[in-house]
């Protein structure tokens, strides 16, 4: 597998912008650790059972999270 820099996460899912964007009840399992990512310029993000706690990687505050169980 090759992962840059070597010894992160890849992301899995990139949220690069915009407002109100919404990902909900997608089931997310992979054989090495993966991220769901918010960039900065997100806004009212709404993350609904896809990512656990320790997937999420915000570079903003204005998210919503209800982490899958």
């Amino acid at each position: 597998m090759n992962i840059s820099p070597a010894g992160s996460d890849p992301t899995i899912i990139l949220v690069a912008g915009g407002a109100r964007n919404y990902l909900a009840t997608n089931n997310i399992t992979a054989n090495v650790g993966v991220k769901v990512v918010l960039d900065a310029s997100s806004a009212e993000t709404k993350l609904l059972y896809t990512p656990q706690n320790s997937q999420v990687q915000a570079f903003t505050t204005n998210y919503s999270l209800v982490a899958t169980p």
